[in-house]
């Protein structure tokens, strides 16, 4: 993981594009975070090596990424993310969080059942407009956030994007 040291302090988001290479990655404009967030990427950007078992913490607002794995081993990684529960959660209206605690309920009793009662993928499948039978070893993945940032590059998954009014994100 990469960040960039101090990019949080103006509480800006900057341009980001889609779609890197042959993937379904967004892109920060490294150009645009440079000048919007007063930082020189060279001398601020920090390599943070994360050991198997090891931990990264950071505030959502601090410029990361991902960078390449380029060893024969898979890389893992898990995303947590702590947000005000007054807002959504980013599961697109599928279905509700979790609530861990809150300024009204600081020790609460975390809600599980509630959660698990929903399958976001059939839901996801029920919801799509277009019925397709999917390859299950199709490695294609299209989703919502692939909408939210300019479509600079082209490449198999956005071709799906555009083709089909559905996600298969939750196959990632």
């Amino acid at each position: 993981m990469e960040v960039i040291s101090g990019g949080h302090l103006p509480g800006k988001v900057v341009r980001h594009t889609c779609c890197w290479g042959d993937t379904w990655y967004i892109v920060m404009d490294e150009q645009d975070a440079a000048e919007k967030l007063n930082v020189d990427f060279e001398k601020d950007k920090v390599l943070c090596p994360v050991p198997y078992g090891g931990m990264l913490l950071i505030n959502n607002m601090i410029p990361h990424r991902s960078l390449n794995n380029i060893s024969d081993e898979i890389r893992w990684s898990l995303d947590l993310r702590w947000q005000n529960p007054e807002k959504s959660v980013g599961f697109y209206g599928l279905k509700e969080g979790v609530l861990m605690r809150s300024a009204k309920n600081p020790v609460t009793k975390i809600d599980w059942e509630g959660f698990n009662k929903v399958d976001r993928y059939r839901k996801a499948e029920l919801d799509s407009k277009d019925k397709v039978e999917d390859d299950p070893f199709d490695t294609i993945i299209v989703g919502p956030w692939m909408k939210k940032w300019e479509m600079t590059h082209t490449n198999r998954h956005t071709d799906r994007l555009n083709s089909r009014n559905d996600s298969t994100w939750h196959k990632a």
